[in-house]
């Protein structure tokens, strides 16, 4: 089996006494990968063309150009769309809320109401995007992630009030903003510094190595903003807990909120599920409320796959490679396969 990611080239063979079962195919055995190989190839057009012609098994895309152009000449391939965690990548900016200029909810608000997060996920997404936050929609009751217009004001796009807070607390010609990050800003980071340009906030980029940014980082000397991180696991109260309580190592921008502790700490002791859950939609909601960080979108990842692309079990979040590969060890590949990677169900 192969795919198009960027990377050496690896290999890994199962053990030959290795085998799997599953009851929709009673009295057989899976035919289950032998082999993993990962190389290169060119994005964009050599990416489909190899998918197209068989040559790699899976894909996945950050367009949905690109996704309906496949399906035009390929109708048989699989398509899984999956919306990422919450949490993950483009990661918010992170503001130091040690400076008086961010201890003012309304200079927060104003800048979140200034990102037009919509225009955003069609212009940099293709229209693959949700809403960006802390606790991830899969642990507050829903089947389907926020868009963006669910979560509530603060994330509106709303220039002139995000123009008048600027106004009441005090910098109605705007300021200036340092945002720390590591290389080249990225599309999202030209786009956001755009648009808080509109509301008079000057951003300059503030572009280190890595080295430099981690330290900052860690040790909270960054001036007004950072690139921020994701949170390991997927475990709403251990994210909660990194990233809200005042005692927290991996509170970077120094959240401090006896509110949100008391939510915090009741959700981490209560032994009631149901509770909990209460407890999490109060935490997503007091974050939306103080916008602690300046969030964006958080992307969804369509993933392609052919029709001889077999799993046992996917992952929740993520699509098949989901960060770390693990689906590899339950994928398997029918006899529908070009021959020299066609498996066959053994009785």
């Amino acid at each position: 089996m192969t795919n198009q990611k960027v990377g050496d080239r690896m290999e890994s063979v199962r053990h030959e006494r290795f085998g799997r079962s599953d009851n929709r195919w009673s009295g057989y055995q899976l035919p289950f990968l032998k082999a993993y190989n990962r190389f290169a190839l060119a994005a964009g057009v050599t990416e489909k063309a190899a998918l197209r012609s068989g040559q790699i098994d899976y894909t996945t895309l950050s367009d949905l150009v690109d996704l309906q152009d496949l399906l035009s000449t390929n109708p048989e391939l699989i398509i899984q769309v999956q919306p990422a965690n919450s949490t993950y990548p483009p990661y918010p900016w992170v503001l130091n809320l040690r400076d008086s200029l961010f201890q003012d909810i309304r200079v927060r608000r104003a800048l979140s109401m200034a990102i037009n997060r919509r225009e955003m996920i069609e212009t940099l997404a293709g229209g693959l995007g949700a809403g960006m936050h802390a606790i991830s929609w899969t642990w507050l009751g829903r089947s389907d992630p926020f868009t963006p217009e669910e979560l509530g004001p603060w994330q509106q796009y709303n220039p002139s009030q995000a123009k008048q807070f600027l106004t009441e607390a005090g910098y109605p010609n705007g300021f200036d903003m340092e945002y720390m990050v590591s290389g080249t800003p990225t599309n999202q980071d030209i786009t956001v510094q755009q648009y808080l340009e509109q509301v008079g906030v000057r951003v300059s980029f503030n572009q280190v190595e890595s080295t430099v940014l981690t330290a900052s980082r860690t040790n909270l000397t960054f001036k007004h903003a950072i690139i921020g991180t994701p949170s390991t696991g997927y475990d709403p109260v251990k994210v909660a807990r990194e990233w809200f309580l005042p005692d927290s190592l991996k509170n970077w921008g120094g959240v401090n909120d006896p509110v949100m502790t008391e939510l915090i700490n009741k959700a981490t002791f209560t032994l009631d599920p149901d509770e909990q859950n209460r407890l999490l939609s109060q935490i997503h909601a007091r974050d939306l409320d103080q916008c602690y960080r300046l969030e964006r979108y958080t992307r969804i990842i369509p993933f392609v796959a052919q029709p001889w692309l077999r799993n046992v079990a996917s992952a929740v979040q993520g699509q098949f490679d989901a960060y770390g590969n693990h689906q590899v060890s339950v994928a398997w590949i029918d006899d529908k396969a070009p021959v020299e990677r066609a498996g066959r169900l053994k009785a």
